[in-house]
């Protein structure tokens, strides 16, 4: 999936998701809707599948493991 749509939808999930309700994954995925590198990552999930829940609860179990 191009960066530019995966950007937008982290920015997206930041804004509707996250605002007023969880700081920290506010704060993640705006980071991640600017960063190339967690883009080229999230651009390997299926385009069918919400891209900012996978890959935050993806870190959030490695970090929690």
């Amino acid at each position: 999936m191009p960066h530019t749509i995966l950007s937008r939808q982290f920015q997206m999930f930041a804004q509707q998701e996250c605002q007023g309700s969880s700081p920290l994954y506010e704060h993640l995925a705006t980071k991640i809707a600017n960063d190339e590198d967690l883009l080229d990552i999230a651009s390997s999930i299926p385009q069918d599948q919400p891209a900012p829940n996978l890959l935050l609860a993806a870190v959030h179990y490695l970090l929690a493991s």
